[in-house]
This record gives C-alpha cells, structure tokens and sequence, in this order.
C-alpha cells in the first residue's frame, strides 16, 4: 500500500507542479481538503465527542493521507452535511450503493482517489474498517452492530470499480 501511495503522490504532485485540476488547484492553494460528513449515519459517519468518525471518514482520511505525499502540509476540514446541502432523490433502490461523493469535472483528483481505495482493498485495510465499524463495538457507546460483510460487498472487492450495478 505504501507503494501505491507514494506512486500516486507523485502523480499528484506533478499534477499540482502544472497547474493540476479545478479540485487539486483548489486543495494545493488553501492546503486544506474539506470532507463531507452526516452527523447521525452510524457505522458511515456520525459525530461523537464533536468530532467525526465512521468507515466512510476513515476511507476519506485514506484519501487524505495520500494527498499529504504531495501537499505535507495538507489540514482536513469536517463540514456537516445538512438539508441545504444535499438533495435527496425519490428514486427507490432495492440494493443502496453507498460511495464517496466528489465532483466530476476533475479527472486527476478522481484517479487519486480510485488508486487509494483499490489499495486499500488489495490490502484488506476497506475489510479491516468494515470489521472496525459493523462488527465490533463503535465508541462512545460501544454498540455492535454486528452486521456480516454481505456476499455483495465482498464479491464486489474482487474487482473493484466506479459503476454501480443494478
């Protein structure tokens, strides 16, 4: 996995070194990613002790870590997501596709982010935080949901990719 990082923080780098994407652009001139996050999503992301956590923060700070190989002195913010930011869809779904949101007018940024999750597939860190936040107990409370990786998931490791299946 450190290979992967350091591969595609390289990549990030002479990407930022020529005047990167709209997104990366924006990330090297402020230093800061700002990560999105609902205050109440338990395993995904919920708020405790005023601070953020669950498996979709700890896959964002993946994504973060990786950006640090170009940009050391990178700062995460948290923002909450709220009703004004987001819209909700009527659209019925018998299987939830659950994913990292992030703009598409940027290529680069969105490479980045595929090449660390893969890797943190191929490593099994993506089944590791799975274990963490669905099957053991989740702070300050210590409920364990206790929520077997499903075959769906699982399969889906096998050859990881940005479409979502019907």
């Amino acid at each position: 996995m450190r290979r992967a990082s350091y591969t595609s923080a390289t990549r990030l780098l002479r990407a930022v070194q020529s005047g990167g994407t709209p997104v990366l652009q924006r990330i090297e001139q402020t230093g800061v990613l700002r990560i999105a996050h609902r205050g109440s999503s338990v395993p995904f992301s919920f708020v405790a002790d005023g601070k953020p956590y669950g498996y979709a923060i700890d896959l964002c700070l993946r994504v973060a870590d990786a950006l640090r190989g170009a940009l050391p002195g990178l700062r995460v913010e948290f923002l909450p997501v709220t009703p004004a930011r987001y819209t909700a869809t009527n659209e019925l779904l018998t299987i939830e596709p659950y994913a990292i949101m992030l703009s598409k007018q940027d290529a680069e940024f969105k490479r980045l982010v595929d090449k660390t999750l893969v890797a943190s597939i191929y490593s099994l860190d993506t089944q590791k935080l799975y274990k963490k936040w669905f099957q053991s107990p989740i702070p300050p409370q210590g409920v364990n949901l206790d929520i077997p990786m499903s075959h769906l998931l699982r399969d889906s490791f096998k050859f990881p990719s940005d479409k979502v299946a019907d």
